[in-house]
């Protein structure tokens, strides 16, 4: 009796953990296939920095008025 415990345990020892990492992982891809937002995203470098700017679609015109200097009143 002794001697099938042990070869259970180390059977479930072995062949348990692959095959649990194997279905973590199918979960994973599945919730990511379902959910695109969740993906993890490839990062940047540490250090490197990038400013992305909208472009500019208005155009100043004569009606947007002048600049009037701020003047405080006590």
């Amino acid at each position: 009796m002794l001697g099938v415990y042990l070869i259970l345990r180390w059977t479930v020892r072995l062949l348990l953990p692959p095959i649990v990492n194997r279905q973590m992982n199918n979960f994973k891809d599945q919730f990511y296939r379902q959910n695109p937002d969740f993906a993890e995203k490839k990062r940047e470098p540490e250090g490197k920095v990038t400013v992305e700017k909208a472009p500019s679609n208005r155009t100043k015109t004569k009606d947007d008025g002048d600049y009037v200097d701020y003047e405080e009143i006590k």
